[in-house]
């Protein structure tokens, strides 16, 4: 009984990390590298889960249902490289720019 309460206890640890991580996640691609926020609203995100379908938190218990965890992540993951898709060019492009000119520093 004591290790089935562990391993709850893990997972919902495990679980509070990725929320938190997917938390910072989103704060960092919404924020320009001048410190601007993106106007991104709660109702637009709403609105971009409802479409996906991820507008309401499936259970099963009180665990979060495998399935609809795995396609958030995938909706978090697909939305933050269309949001910071024009940041990462820029970096490339300035990354070779610096290797070409042997700018190690």
């Amino acid at each position: 009984m004591s290790e089935k309460k562990n391993n709850n206890l893990v997972l919902g640890l495990a679980a509070a990390g990725v929320v938190v991580g997917a938390a910072l996640l989103f704060h960092w691609a919404n924020t320009t590298p001048e410190g601007e926020v993106d106007e991104v609203t709660p109702e637009d995100i709403m609105a971009e889960l409802k479409e996906e379908g991820l507008d309401v938190v499936k259970k099963k218990g009180v665990m979060i249902d495998t399935e609809y965890f795995l396609k958030l992540l995938q909706y978090i993951g697909k939305h933050t490289r269309d949001r910071t898709k024009t940041q990462r060019g820029k970096l490339v492009i300035d990354r070779r720019a610096l290797y070409k000119a042997d700018k190690w520093d």
